[in-house]
């Protein structure tokens, strides 16, 4: 726990033409595409890192169980992201990563197009410099347990 990023706003904030805000786009399309046809495989060709270290108790790497076990999924058109509903997206460099702190709105079109469901993220994105490019090695999602102990 100790690589989270503090539950108020703190950091850089991550301007949307900079690298890192490129790397984060990207990692939500594969996200998006990986739900919506409930196959895990899509995100992680991209992201091979996440595909371990799974544990929804404390929301590490939950991408899979998102895909292919939620019930969310089952018959999705598509999912809008809006990163920034809540604050703008911060981040906090440490010695070899970038932790970029996600505070957004997720919403589910359902396959007949009707409004599905929504909800609040708060999701840290490990980022590393891979082939020169920031690259998503890890995701933490704050857990409801872990958002009402803030």
């Amino acid at each position: 726990m100790a690589s989270r990023l503090p539950p108020e706003p703190s950091g850089e904030p991550v301007l949307p033409t900079s690298p890192v805000s490129t790397s984060v786009n990207k990692y939500f399309h594969y996200r998006r595409l990986a739900i919506v046809a409930r196959d895990a495989e899509i995100l992680w060709a991209r992201y091979p890192d996440l595909r371990s270290g799974e544990d929804l108790t404390v929301g590490i790497n939950t991408e899979g169980w998102l895909a292919t076990r939620s019930d969310t999924a089952r018959s999705l058109a598509d999912i809008v992201y809006d990163l920034e509903r809540y604050e703008r997206m911060r981040m906090r460099a440490t010695a070899d990563e970038v932790i970029v702190r996600v505070h957004g709105l997720e919403r589910y079109i359902q396959a007949d197009f009707s409004d599905g469901t929504a909800g609040e993220f708060i999701l840290d994105l490990h980022l590393r410099r891979v082939l020169g490019e920031w690259t998503v090695v890890k995701t933490d999602a704050m857990t409801l347990g872990e958002y009402h102990a803030r």
